[in-house]
């Protein structure tokens, strides 16, 4: 397995009486809570974007950990790029061709004969 994936452990203490309850939910569940499909699901832990428990060959998925991918996933509005500022031209080349308007360039196309 990638270092980039993390796993997380949980240990029993045998000199801790209370055990702290961790709600783990299975691939099925959690891909359920995220609205997306379980493949996905694998496909983002197999980059390591999300935490999961590992009990023996068991994958399992705490709700802390699936609300820290959601936190993770939310992005901010961006400016839109049409209002910002216009980028500066890059290039100092210009046309050798003139610039002719479309209605004069019909209009001297009318007054010309047809061509044979």
């Amino acid at each position: 397995m990638s270092s980039s994936v993390r796993h997380l452990h949980i240990l029993r203490s045998k000199w801790s009486r209370s055990v702290r309850r961790v709600t783990l939910l299975k691939e099925s569940q959690a891909a359920d809570r995220l609205a997306i499909a379980e493949r996905t699901l694998r496909k983002i832990r197999g980059e390591g974007r999300i935490s999961f428990v590992l009990i023996g060959r068991s994958v399992r998925y705490s709700l802390s950990d699936l609300d820290a991918f959601i936190q993770s996933c939310r992005g901010k509005v961006a400016r839109c790029p049409s209002t910002s500022r216009k980028a500066a031209r890059t290039s100092t080349s210009t046309s050798s061709e003139m610039v002719v308007a479309f209605t004069a360039r019909r209009a001297s196309r009318a007054a010309e004969p047809p061509s044979r």
